[in-house]
């Protein structure tokens, strides 16, 4: 494996599992660890294979929950308003 192989990668795929690419050590619930440099983890809590995606996702139709902008923040004319820090303002 070169070594841009082995750089970790991640990527959130729309509407589906997030994939892990280059290697890295995954810990298990139990407290065991696997050296990979692949994984495709479940997003949607559906998998019969928890923590890893079994696409089963597909099959319902799951689709990502879009955060909400809370009302205050929204600005009919400007979209949102942004905030900022009151302790440092310059953020």
């Amino acid at each position: 494996m070169e070594d841009q192989d082995k750089k970790l990668r991640v990527e959130i795929r729309p509407n589906g599992s997030l994939k892990l690419f280059g290697e890295f050590t995954l810990v298990l619930a139990d407290g065991s660890t696997q050296t990979r440099d692949y994984a495709s983890f479940c997003r949607c809590g559906l998998s019969k294979a928890m923590p890893f995606c079994d696409g089963y996702h597909k099959e319902v139709g799951w689709v990502e929950p879009q955060p909400e902008v809370p009302s205050t923040l929204k600005n009919k004319n400007k979209g949102i308003i942004p905030q900022t820090d009151q302790k440092n303002p310059e953020l």
